[in-house]
C-alpha cells in the first residue's frame, strides 16, 4: 500500500512539472503585446546601464533558427551615429529588433515603408523613436544656415523637425533632440495609413525616447497632442522637382524621367515590399 502510495504521488508531481513547463513554453510562445514588448525594452536598458548584459545567444544553432524567418517583437527608428547600438543599448539578441537607422532618426517615405512591412507583415507590436544627446544633425537644424549644407544631407537637415525652443541656449539641444524624437513618432503614423488603423486598433504602439550617450539611460518620452488624422492617408504618388535635392554628382537622367514631375524617392521600396508578401 505504502508502495503504490509512493507511486501515485510520484505521478503527480511529474504531471505538474510537465504541466508547468508546458504552460511556460506557451507564454514564451505567446505573441507580446505593445505593453509588455516596451516593458521587454525597459528592462533590457535598466540591464545595460547596470552593466549586467545578459549572454547572447548568437551561434550556429540561433542563426539557423532565424534563416527559416524573423520575429521581431519591437521596431526601433533611431540615428545613425555610430554611438547607437539598439541591439546593445535593450540588451537584445538576433532577430529580436527590426531597427532603422539614419541621421536625425527622421521618418521619411523609406523609413516608413520599412516600418509598415514590419508591423503588415512581421507584426511587430511597438514601434520605437530614439533620439540621442548631442546629435549632429539636430544642432545642424538648429545652429545652421540654408546654405551651409548641400545635396542630400542638406535635404536631409531640412526633415529634421526641432519644433519650439526655449531661449535659453543650454536647454535648446535638448529641447531640439526630444521634440525631433517626437515629430518622428507622430510622422510615421500620420504617413501611413497601415500604421494608424493598428495603432488605433491598439494592436501597435508608438513611442518615442532620448539615449543618454555617458549614462546609456533612456528618458522616455510623454506622447504629444496627436493631430487629427485624415481618413484617408495615402503614400506620396509623386513630388516637384525641387523638392528633391540635386546629386552631388552628375548622372545620365533617364528620358522616361524627362517629365515636370518624378515619382518620390525609393520608388521601387514598396514593389519590393509587394514581393516579399
Amino acid at each position: 500500500m505504502r508502495f503504490v502510495m509512493m507511486h501515485i504521488q510520484r505521478t503527480v508531481w511529474t504531471l505538474t512539472i510537465v504541466l508547468c513547463c508546458a504552460g511556460l513554453t506557451h507564454a514564451q510562445d505567446a505573441k507580446p503585446t505593445p505593453a509588455s514588448a516596451l516593458q521587454r525594452l525597459k528592462d533590457g536598458n535598466a540591464r545595460f546601464v547596470a552593466d549586467q548584459n545578459s549572454k547572447r545567444d548568437v551561434g550556429a544553432k540561433k542563426r539557423a533558427e532565424l534563416a527559416k524567418g524573423q520575429h521581431p517583437f519591437a521596431v526601433v527608428l533611431t540615428c545613425a551615429d555610430s554611438r547607437l547600438a539598439p541591439e546593445l543599448i535593450f540588451d537584445t539578441g538576433l532577430g529580436d529588433l527590426f531597427v532603422l537607422r539614419v541621421g536625425g532618426n527622421i521618418a521619411d517615405p523609406a523609413v516608413v515603408g520599412s516600418i509598415e512591412y514590419a508591423v503588415e507583415h512581421l507584426h511587430a507590436p511597438l514601434i520605437v523613436v530614439l533620439g540621442h544627446e548631442s546629435c549632429g544633425a539636430v544642432s545642424a537644424a538648429i545652429n545652421g544656415k540654408p546654405d551651409d549644407f548641400k545635396g542630400d544631407l542638406g535635404w536631409l537637415i531640412k526633415q529634421v523637425k526641432v519644433g519650439d525652443l526655449p531661449a535659453d541656449a543650454d536647454k535648446k539641444m535638448a529641447a531640439g533632440v526630444a521634440n525631433n524624437a517626437r515629430a518622428a513618432a507622430a510622422d510615421i503614423e500620420l504617413r501611413s495609413k497601415i500604421i494608424h488603423e493598428e495603432v488605433k486598433e491598439k494592436k501597435v504602439m508608438i513611442v518615442s525616447g532620448v539615449y543618454s550617450l555617458k549614462t546609456g539611460k533612456i528618458d522616455w518620452l510623454s506622447a504629444p497632442q496627436k493631430k487629427k488624422i485624415a481618413e484617408k492617408i495615402e503614400a506620396p504618388k509623386s513630388v516637384k522637382l525641387d523638392t528633391i535635392p540635386g546629386p552631388s554628382l552628375p548622372i545620365v537622367v533617364d528620358p522616361r524621367w524627362s517629365s515636370v514631375e518624378q515619382p518620390a524617392r525609393f520608388p521601387r521600396l514598396r514593389s519590393i515590399f509587394q514581393r516579399w508578401r
